[in-house]
């Protein structure tokens, strides 16, 4: 799991000291003081894809960062400054033609990976148009804190409310249901990396590229989060829906669409890939994927149109049966 925490610096006319602790509502975080007549499940609303807000009052001062999302462990305190090139420092002031606000932001990078590339990206922009992030693109090493400005002109001196998350500035990853299926062997004798291999030849067959790995767990290569070593965010081949935004969104279950597609873009509706998750303490995993058996093996299997738990926790069928894998691609390094 990514978690970036942000401190927030946003400088203003005038300074307001913010409360503390910050206002906790369920899954919702005010710190400071939100200007009067904003609506907070106005600012919300643009927050349902993550992320957080900050809204501000040029005339007196009051700043409130928002946050929906608990579990990103953002951090934030405010301010709010005028931008160096503007021409009003008083917004209100008749005579000043233009209002422009800078709000500085602290991102402190707290897990991850050293040198990942990322960018600031608007969700949503209330009087504070054409909002400019300096730098665009931004690298961090784990621990540190990175420090962006950004600049808004302010056509009005009625509040104004600036929504952002931080993402990848690199190309999605791709993920696909394998058009072909195996017994819970993987036509092989072997373990988890086995379904890797399929993966690849089945990337590599439809001429897709990358580096592939199989979303299936066993008893010799432990859960499949534990051997990514790339954090989303994935998209499904077809039509380039989000499926995942990061490795969290897979362990979690809170996909953002079901993966569906198979190598060459068409829907497999309705069809069952290996996991070897099951609710079972034990077992699922066809002996570590390494007999069909003669016996009742069973593996455990998810479905391939749906986005909720059952996407890789459905049921168990027995070993011989043939079944889609569920693949996804790594960042090559």
């Amino acid at each position: 799991m990514r978690t970036v925490a942000a401190v927030l610096f946003l400088s203003a006319c005038a300074e307001e000291e913010l409360d503390s602790p910050a206002e906790r509502e369920p899954d919702v975080i005010v710190d400071g003081t939100l200007p009067d007549g904003v609506d907070l499940d106005d600012v919300l609303a643009t927050l349902v894809g993550g992320g957080f807000a900050v809204v501000a009052d040029p005339a007196t001062g009051e700043v409130a960062t928002v946050t929906a999302d608990e579990e990103l462990a953002r951090i934030a305190s405010a301010e709010f400054s005028v931008a160096a090139s503007a021409t009003c420092p008083d917004c209100g002031d008749p005579t000043c033609a233009i209002a422009q606000r800078t709000i500085r932001i602290g991102l402190h990078h707290d897990s991850g990976s050293d040198t990942e590339l990322f960018q600031a990206v608007t969700i949503d922009a209330s009087n504070f148009a054409s909002p400019s992030t300096n730098p665009l693109l931004f690298s961090t090493v784990v621990g540190d804190t990175v420090t962006l400005d950004t600049v808004g002109t302010l056509p009005t001196c009625a509040p104004f409310a600036w929504t952002f998350d931080v993402a990848s500035a690199l190309p999605p990853l791709r993920t696909f249901v394998t058009s072909t299926t195996v017994a819970g062997d993987f036509g092989a004798v072997g373990n988890a990396s086995d379904a890797d291999t399929v993966c690849r030849q089945t990337a590599q067959a439809a001429s897709l590229g990358g580096a592939w790995r199989a979303w299936v767990r066993d008893d010799i290569d432990g859960l499949p989060q534990d051997r990514f070593s790339s954090d989303g965010p994935w998209v499904r081949i077809g039509d380039g829906a989000t499926v995942a935004r990061n490795l969290d969104d897979l362990v979690n279950d809170t996909l953002q669409a079901p993966i569906l597609y198979d190598e060459s873009g068409t829907a497999v509706v309705g069809g069952h890939a290996w996991t070897g998750f099951t609710s079972m303490a034990f077992g699922g995993t066809c002996s570590n994927w390494t007999s069909v058996g003669t016996g009742f093996l069973l593996g455990g299997y998810g479905l391939t149109d749906r986005a909720d738990g059952a996407w890789d926790q459905s049921n168990l069928d027995i070993c011989t049966s043939q079944l889609h894998l569920l693949c996804f691609e790594e960042r090559l390094n």
